[in-house]
């Protein structure tokens, strides 16, 4: 993966944390879960983008 798109997804995932804990921390529960369910979609699309670049990069360790 480029180096710039994985930046850019860390990033992400920490902007949303902190918006989630923001959120939390002020009593705005509402947002608190709708933030909760965005970093949940986003962790499990960074998840697939790292498994395919590792994938990728070492394809002989991997069964087609």
């Amino acid at each position: 993966w480029p180096v710039d798109t994985l930046k850019d997804m860390m990033r992400g995932h920490l902007d949303q944390t902190l918006a989630e804990a923001t959120a939390q921390l002020t009593g705005d529960f509402e947002a608190s879960v709708a933030e909760y369910a965005h970093i949940t979609t986003h962790i499990l699309q960074m998840a697939d983008a790292l498994a395919d670049g590792i994938i990728t990069q070492f394809p002989d360790r991997f069964l087609a």
